[in-house]
């Protein structure tokens, strides 16, 4: 299986975080711009559809990090509710 396979498979399970979480690992590993940005375009969509809006930043590269301590941070407060 390759990065796409393990994304769709969290996607079809309804895993819309962890198909995010994913797609940020996987975007952080590429070494051009353009395959970054698209692995950030979809971290965003799919997070947008499990209710959680990720910033990209206004660099010239995705800003993983910031899209990373949102996801960490929701998972935080989520485990502080339970």
């Amino acid at each position: 299986m390759n990065n796409n396979d393990y994304f769709n498979i969290e996607i079809e399970r309804g895993n819309y975080l962890e198909a995010a979480r994913l797609a940020i690992g996987f975007g952080r590993g590429k070494g051009s711009r353009g395959g970054a940005w698209a692995w950030a375009e979809e971290a965003v969509k799919v997070a947008r559809i499990g209710g959680v809006e990720l910033d990209t930043g206004n660099l010239s590269w995705p800003d993983f990090d910031r899209m990373s301590a949102a996801l960490d941070g929701l998972g935080n407060h989520m485990a502080k509710a339970a």
